[in-house]
């Protein structure tokens, strides 16, 4: 081979690996979806709508949100990690998925710790605990020590066992040293309307889908599940008021296939922190009573690793199991 042929073969070599494929140069170059492990309606759900709308005319391609319920979010973690990781496909997921369910389910059909990029960690939401006309008191104060001198004879609902609902009460019960009958229903609407009609005593509801029912007078807020009062409710005392060290936030997150090439992941974290700084984000939390998070990507996954080992041993004092 001539020296000249040799030394421009040996260039183009040098050169190749910088050359990125043509997919990440043009991504997205189709259609984007979100992934939702909940049905219509939901916070989680306005809030994957929210960030599709916003992400649509940043990423130049239509951004739609897919409804995938069930099996406590793992059919729509399962859908994630089946696709190609190619950043066309996200989920919107929260604790429940990275979190609980490790703990809670003997098998899952993904990895909450290898099976996931973070995108953005995107609104936490505090929960409140609901009382109703047969809860004894108007602070969870009250509600302690009535349990205190009737053990067991109050009660709790919840969404399902394992669920945030179920884990804040139990939470609850296990700070104040206390005993409740755990009360687990299909729906939060089934629950809420035991609660209304006096057969339960506590609910644990996030603040934003609380709201309403508060105002309007059919449930009482007795607490905060968060560090500190929520504006919307200044009178309304945080349940760390009386057991310091409690809270029991939700939060979401958008998240990718682990295998996703860094060049679109970056590029999705760039168009979402472009979201997230915007003054339209803050309205949209601020009518639903849920706060930014500010954990940036490169701190996500410490910041999971804490939750996980949180909620993992929320789960494990609680000896709820699923299948």
């Amino acid at each position: 081979m001539k020296r000249s042929s040799r030394r421009g073969l040996l260039a183009g070599l040098a050169v190749a690996p910088l050359v990125a494929p043509r997919s990440v140069l043009a991504f997205p170059d189709r259609p984007v979806r979100i992934l939702v492990p909940f049905g219509p309606g939901g916070f989680a759900d306005v809030l994957a709508r929210f960030m599709a709308e916003a992400l649509a005319p940043r990423l130049g391609q239509p951004v739609a949100v897919e409804n995938r319920p069930g099996a406590g979010g793992n059919i729509a973690a399962e859908a994630l990690v089946r696709a190609q990781p190619d950043g066309h496909t996200l989920l919107l997921a929260g604790q429940t998925i990275t979190s609980i369910n490790p703990a809670l389910y003997a098998r899952l059909p993904f990895s909450a710790e290898t099976d996931f990029a973070t995108v953005a960690l995107l609104a936490e939401v505090p929960n409140l605990a609901l009382g109703g006309p047969g809860t004894p008191g108007a602070t969870i104060g009250d509600l302690i020590a009535a349990a205190r001198t009737r053990p067991a004879a109050l009660s709790y609902g919840s969404v399902g066992p394992g669920s945030l609902t179920h884990l804040a009460a139990a939470m609850l019960c296990a700070a104040a040293d206390i005993t409740m009958e755990h009360v687990p229903y299909r729906t939060a609407g089934a629950a809420q309307a035991d609660l209304q009609a006096g057969r339960i005593h506590l609910l644990f509801e996030s603040a934003g889908s609380a709201l309403g029912l508060v105002r309007g007078g059919g449930l009482r807020a007795l607490g905060v599940a968060a560090a500190s009062r929520l504006p919307e409710l200044p009178d309304v005392p945080a349940i760390a008021e009386t057991l310091p060290g409690y809270e029991a936030v939700g939060w979401y997150g958008l998240l990718a296939a682990a295998a996703t090439p860094a060049t679109m992941l970056a590029r999705l974290r760039s168009e979402s922190a472009a979201i997230l700084a915007s003054a339209a984000f803050a309205a949209f939390l601020a009518a639903r009573a849920a706060r930014p998070m500010a954990v940036p990507p490169d701190q996500a996954a410490a910041f999971l690793a804490t939750d996980r080992a949180r909620w993992g041993a929320a789960i494990r004092a609680s000896g709820a199991r699923a299948e």
